[in-house]
């Protein structure tokens, strides 16, 4: 495997604790527009975090996947040249898509 391959194995497969899952924020690579993908996820994750306040064990859960959200977003912003290597994504994108940690 090349460096790029296994780039972008880590980064479709997670590991949290023991359990393996599917990154489902990789999904980005496949969108045309990278900046709305990330606003809905945001909106969404945001949503439920106020409105899962009162319940601790639900609360948890989205707070888990708001960290993965901006673990990634994190990570994509920082390598989005391996993320991105037929997709050219604007100086204007990046700063935007840098303004939508939770």
């Amino acid at each position: 495997f090349d460096d790029h391959h296994q780039f972008n194995i880590d980064n479709f497969k997670r590991k949290s604790s023991e359990i393996n899952y599917i990154n489902l924020f990789y999904n980005v690579i496949k969108t045309d527009d990278k900046v709305a993908f990330f606003e809905e996820y945001k909106q969404v994750i945001e949503k439920n975090l106020s409105t899962s306040a009162g319940k601790e064990s639900i609360l948890l859960k989205y707070q888990w996947l708001a960290n993965e959200y901006n673990s990634f977003l994190d990570e994509y912003i920082n390598n989005i040249s391996y993320f991105e290597q037929d997709f050219e994504v604007s100086e204007e994108e990046v700063e935007k898509l840098k303004t939508l940690m939770i």
